[in-house]
């Protein structure tokens, strides 16, 4: 690399553009972990006659100059986090206008734990350099930061041979060859910090509307980079449309070497895992992309809890599904409920939307994405769409580049809406938990009105736990007709009386999921996530199959329960009295009236015997089959969840990606891939009367 070592030094030495409050000239040797470095940040005197700076513990300054003279320095370790130092230059009395700091070390910090899903989150790394590929974040420390506010980059950095980089901002050089390569990285617009991801991967890049979309791949997986460019493409032009102009010149799909589901400004960095699952083109991909208007390109100002993961859920994940029609976006709802009910299940777990940071579990994600989802649907509804859209596009164009919180929202909203909805924002930011629904002595009766016949319905909605302010959705149906009302609760009962033209026969409160509640369990049907999502839950291995097959359920039962959830018992040891009041996941299917009795409530779609199994109807025996079902117990309120391999090695290759599913009742796999799901039938629970 000695040609490229010369560019580098006299990268080094030139004086970094002015405009970048932030510039960086780096060299990485990925086999020993190593960086070398020169970082330049404008401080125009905001720092101070003594300027400081947080920097990776892990790597060592080695000289700092004030407006172009070397100055004194001193590290000390960082008082929030073991992983940074504090650095602090000693200028003198005069407040430096620019100061440039040179270091280097090794950042060597791999996760020991690689799973990623839609129900948990990998052991994260804020940065590592791997001969396999390097994830910088701003977090590590990899380049000194005097503030956390949005502002502007330039990077050149260095790389081996063969290999490439991506990082915020536009590409405004790329000089590869024989001993390495050199790009350069300038950012459009201010962002919260800068990550630097590089790895030997194939480029393949095309033009769309000036739009530069490309792929980052390994070679092993090249061929999945047509299917994720035109994802790409449909998604920049979806919302661009909706919310205004796509704010960067680029966007790549950029593959990582351990399991991560990241979106930045202008790209997104995706586990080799996560990659190859075959609906992350038309859910996760997309989601993503959307964070270029809301978290890649207004910035979230955490102090009052993060708002971005739910309103990118909207617009994202929920949308996808309203685009189906309008039984799939309730279903979708009714989902979100389900999971923040299900993971949420205890006191515990749960808090305030103006907490919300991050999701690290199951439970964090039911609340920070899911409810607050729910909070942008019910903020909709309440203002219609039209409205609701202008608001999004208002918040967009009036704060990119820039941090807003959740006071920016309420005051566009209310804006928006003509009318104070500080009252929604402190009910749904501020208190923990959510409405739990009940209905008491509804019944109904013939009265007198002219001619033709009139019916009135009474009884009262009421609400255990607290009272909450929510227009909540009945539906009066019967002699072919439906009547469709809202009503406003705001005390711990309301009563409700409704004049109608035909005899009801039966009454439905919020069938489609309108209102983020916390949902009876009779309104649940049983899914993985009942079992998932309980750290009570009882996990039983059975001990009595062979050997391979016992140490591969072992080897799950220590996924399953590695963030918290449940305990692990062998099916050799089990009473009926360690069941009593508990969720049980059984792995395996030992023999005895015990279990046989444990699986009696299983879907009707599925059977199984001692050669196999069948789902809704198709039947699995080869060796790469398994099963995973959901069923009732005796105590409607509990579940009984199996799964089942017919090999070592079907365990292995499906027990893994079950964390995926956790919405679904039954699930049939061969060779780990997925070839039944579905979801057993409720009767609507107590939210449902049919009148006599």
């Amino acid at each position: 690399m000695q040609a490229l070592a010369l560019l580098w030094i006299l990268a080094l030495a030139a004086s970094p553009p002015p405009t970048a409050r932030t510039s960086i000239v780096a060299r990485l040797d990925p086999a020993i972990h190593r960086i070398e470095a020169t970082a330049a940040v404008s401080l125009d005197g905001e720092g101070g006659a003594a300027p400081v700076f947080e920097i990776s513990a892990r790597l060592a300054v080695t000289e700092a100059l004030c407006d172009g003279e070397r100055v004194a320095f001193e590290v000390a370790p960082s008082e929030g986090d073991p992983l940074l130092s504090r650095l602090t230059l000693r200028p003198g009395s005069r407040a430096p206008k620019r100061c440039s700091i040179r270091y280097a070390g090794e950042i060597h910090d791999p996760p020991s734990v690689a799973s990623f899903s839609r129900e948990t989150i990998a052991d994260q790394t804020t940065g590592t350099i791997e001969p396999s590929g390097v994830f910088l974040s701003p977090d590590s420390g990899w380049y000194p930061r005097a503030s956390r506010s949005p502002a502007s980059f330039r990077l050149d950095v260095a790389l081996p041979a063969g290999w490439d980089a991506v990082a915020e901002g536009s590409e405004r050089g790329r000089e590869p060859g024989s001993s390495g390569v050199r790009l350069v990285f300038e950012t459009i617009h201010p962002t919260d910090g800068l990550h630097l991801v590089a790895g030997p991967w194939r480029r393949v890049e095309n033009d769309h509307k000036g739009v530069k979309v490309a792929t980052f791949l390994y070679p092993d997986d090249a061929d999945l980079g047509a299917s994720y460019l035109a994802g790409v493409v449909r998604y920049l032009d979806l919302y661009s449309e909706w919310l205004g102009a796509y704010p960067y010149d680029r966007f790549s799909v950029v593959e990582n070497f351990f399991a991560t589901g990241y979106g930045m400004a202008g790209f997104t960095v995706l586990g080799q895992d996560v990659l190859r699952l075959p609906f992350i083109v038309h859910t996760s991909l997309g989601h993503e992309v959307a964070h270029n208007w809301f978290g890649n390109g207004v910035f979230v100002d955490e102090t009052g809890g993060n708002w971005c993961e739910g309103l990118t859920t909207f617009v994202a994940d929920y949308h996808y599904r309203r685009q189906e029609g309008h039984d799939a976006a309730a279903e979708y709802r009714r989902e979100v409920c389900r999971d923040y009910t299900n993971y949420v299940s205890e006191a515990g777990r749960d808090f305030p939307l103006s907490e919300f940071t991050e999701r690290t579990t199951a439970a964090t994600r039911a609340v920070g994405y899911g409810k607050t989802m729910m909070v942008f649907h019910m903020l909709e509804r309440r203002l219609g769409r039209e409205r609701f859209d202008r608001v999004l596009r208002r918040v967009f164009r009036e704060n990119l580049g820039k941090k807003a919180s959740w006071d920016t929202w309420r005051e566009a909203f209310s804006k928006g809406a003509g009318e104070d909805l500080g009252w929604f924002f402190d009910q749904w930011l501020q208190k923990p938990g959510a409405p739990l629904l009940a209905i008491s002595e509804f019944s109904v009766r013939e009265i007198a009105e002219g001619r033709d016949p009139a019916f009135e319905v009474q009884g009262a909605l009421v609400q255990k736990g607290g009272a909450w302010r929510i227009d909540v959705p009945l539906v009066l149906e019967g002699e072919g007709r439906a009547e469709r009302i809202s009503v406003e609760l705001k005390d711990g009962s309301t009563p409700v009386r409704v004049r109608l033209p035909f005899r009801p026969s039966v009454l439905k409160v919020d069938p489609d999921q309108e209102v983020f509640r916390r949902l009876d369990a009779m309104e649940i049907p049983p899914v993985l996530s009942r079992v998932l999502g309980d750290p009570r839950a009882l996990v039983v291995v059975d001990d009595t199959a062979s050997a391979p097959v016992v140490a591969a359920y072992r080897d799950l039962a220590g996924t399953l329960t590695q963030s918290g959830m449940g305990e692990v018992v062998l099916a050799s040891r089990l009473t009926r009295e360690a069941l009593a009041g508990r969720n049980v996941f059984l792995l395996g299917l030992p023999s005895g009236p015990l279990f046989r009795d444990l699986l009696l409530g299983l879907p009707l779609e599925v059977k199984l015997d001692k050669d196999g199994f069948t789902a809704s109807e198709r039947r699995f025996e080869e060796p790469g089959a398994a099963i995973a079902a959901v069923g009732r117990l005796a105590d409607p309120s509990k579940v009984a969840a199996l799964f089942w391999g017919l090999s070592a090695d079907a365990v292995l290759a499906a027990g893994g990606k079950l964390v995926h599913y956790g919405k679904y009742s039954y699930l049939a796999f061969v060779d780990g891939r997925n070839q039944i799901k579905g979801v057993a039938k409720t009767d609507g629970g107590p939210l449902r009367l049919e009148f006599r």
